[in-house]
């Protein structure tokens, strides 16, 4: 799990960097202070996916959520909770909450309220 902090005058709207390194993979992302925590987030929202977001079924391959899709989200302790319906039948998938966040900041999701 990844944590994110903000400088104790850490303005809102400002831009960060957040260096993360994964054993020998090293990525740099800009967060923004306003979406870098999901204290500002509600506990259940819905949000629409307008880029390219994957996720992973236990140690299977990545799978895209569909563009454009409205979804409802969930949060939890570590992760959020992504659902919709897909030809009549009920999807769930969970992006961790720094992924989630990430995607957020790239504007691959957009959250709805």
């Amino acid at each position: 799990m990844v944590q994110c902090s903000f400088p104790a005058g850490a303005i809102r709207g400002a831009t960060y960097r957040l260096a993360i390194r994964f054993g020998d993979k090293h990525m740099t992302s800009c967060l923004t202070a306003a979406t870098a925590t999901t204290a500002a987030l509600p506990l259940q929202f819905h949000a629409r996916i307008s880029g390219k977001v994957q996720h992973r079924v236990g140690d299977g391959m990545l799978h895209d959520i569909p563009q454009g899709q409205k979804v409802h989200v969930d949060t939890a302790l570590a992760s959020m909770v992504v659902s919709w319906h897909s030809d009549g039948q009920p999807v769930t998938v969970t992006l961790a909450r720094e992924e989630f966040l990430f995607y957020v900041d790239e504007g691959r999701i957009e959250v709805l309220g």
